[in-house]
């Protein structure tokens, strides 16, 4: 393979999500030089200028800006041909996505996306999975918010857990001993205050995802938890059950922003570990929820029904993609006209003012537990999901990963599951 001009391209860099991870790979830009202080990293979008402009202020200055467009084919061939790795912030994905990805095989460049659109998943996977591993290159998706601390945090848990019976080496859901519950917890010890307006609360890229995924074909599929599954693993893990449960005198509500994204990508983690040791995959029950606080004392009644409303809301996302396609269709339309304006997001302390810890707790079939927390600052759906993104796509680039190739999952692509240190100041594993 010839030698690459850039180490990483990032695509979408004039959108929200797109800026906040060209700003975790400027604080990197001393890792991202060559021999003669050139930089190694650019952006993409579909205007120059309109991307220079969104880039203004940035560490260090704007890189060099690549302009393409991802409808072209022409284009993405040369875009991805000149980078070891693309990572893809222009949401919605399934309607680009899969071209951009198939030139990636066809140039031998790695790709890392945030797409948690499960139908868009699945036929990455079934299109694309043989034909990286063929060409030695990652397809990384969802790798932010959802679902890389679940996928993470579980992985290492088990990895803690089966260590203890001396077998290290069979890591994860799956293994020689196996992992047969594991339990997933997100707590937030500091959030802003008050009611987080919708245009500080989401991103037009997350609400056109959603939009997408209702308009999709494929909107069934959502909810299904073995829908990642590897096709020659023939278990099946159970589905996924939305409703607040109780654990430790604590309620736990349903994942926000949606809790259907997580467990797909851990049970496919567990499965492709599986593979890899030539064992028969025996699925764990997996449980995850967001702490809501006591389920004892004062204003329990009132933490009990804020639960089951964010269920009510999740599973009405699970119905309507279940729905015939005119009133899916009629939805997305309606959901439209609340789709803030490209380019924006949480700002200010809606942005800064959080603080949150992803714990797993694994479970082996002999009784040996295994923890692993991570711990994060600013708002995990957008800046902490920016340095997610960023660490991954930097692991690759770096040579840093595991020789692991085809579609893998966020902790998979990771390898070495220790955070690298240009990250500590906003994440953390323990």
């Amino acid at each position: 393979m010839k030698i690459r001009e850039y180490d990483i391209i990032v695509v979408g860099a004039a959108g929200y999500t797109g800026r906040l991870v060209a700003e975790q790979i400027a604080n990197c830009d001393h890792l991202l030089r060559d021999a003669t202080g050139d930089r190694r990293w650019a952006v993409s979008g579909r205007d120059e200028t309109r991307t220079r402009k969104a880039l203004e202020g940035l560490t260090g200055g704007v890189p060099p800006v690549i302009e393409a467009d991802l409808t072209q084919t022409s284009t993405l061939h040369e875009l991805t041909g000149r980078t070891k790795v693309i990572i893809n912030l222009a949401g919605p994905y399934t309607p680009t996505a899969p071209g951009l990805i198939a030139a990636c095989v066809e140039t031998r460049t790695s790709y890392v996306d945030l797409s948690g659109e499960i139908p868009l998943l699945k036929q990455v996977i079934d299109q694309f999975d043989d034909a990286a591993r063929d060409v030695k290159i990652r397809i990384v998706q969802m790798a932010g918010w959802e679902a890389l601390p679940s996928d993470l945090t579980t992985l290492l848990a088990s990895r803690r857990a089966v260590a203890q019976d001396g077998l290290a080496s069979q890591e994860g859901p799956g293994a020689s001993e196996p992992v047969t519950d594991v339990l997933v917890t997100s707590t937030f010890s500091r959030k802003p205050e008050g009611t987080l307006p919708m245009s500080e609360a989401v991103s037009a890229g997350t609400m056109s995802s959603v939009i997408q995924m209702l308009e999709n074909d494929q909107a069934r599929l959502l909810g299904r938890s073995d829908i990642l599954m590897p096709a020659e693993q023939g278990a099946r893990p159970a589905p996924l059950r939305l409703r607040p449960f109780t654990i430790n005198g604590r309620i736990l509500a349903c994942f926000a922003p949606v809790a259907f994204l997580n467990a797909p990508i851990i049970h496919r983690t567990a499965a492709l570990r599986a593979s890899e040791s030539n064992l028969v995959y025996r699925s764990a029950r997996y449980r995850e929820g967001d702490d809501m606080g006591s389920s004892k004392g004062a204003g329990a009644i009132k933490r009990f029904a804020k639960a089951w409303l964010r269920t009510g809301a999740q599973r009405t996302i699970i119905a309507l993609a279940n729905a015939p396609s005119p009133l899916r269709s009629l939805v997305a339309s309606a959901l439209r006209s609340l789709v803030p304006a490209a380019g924006t997001g949480p700002s200010g302390r809606f942005q800064s003012d959080w603080a949150w810890t992803v714990t797993a707790q694994v479970t082996t079939a002999s009784g040996k537990i295994g923890e692993a927390r991570l711990h994060g600052r600013g708002h995990p759906g957008y800046t902490a999901t920016a340095a997610m993104i960023a660490e991954v796509g930097l692991r690759i680039a770096l040579d840093r990963a595991p020789d692991r190739f085809g579609c893998l999952t966020p902790a998979l692509a990771m390898g070495s599951l220790d955070l690298e240190p240009w990250f500590v100041d906003s994440l953390s594993l323990a």
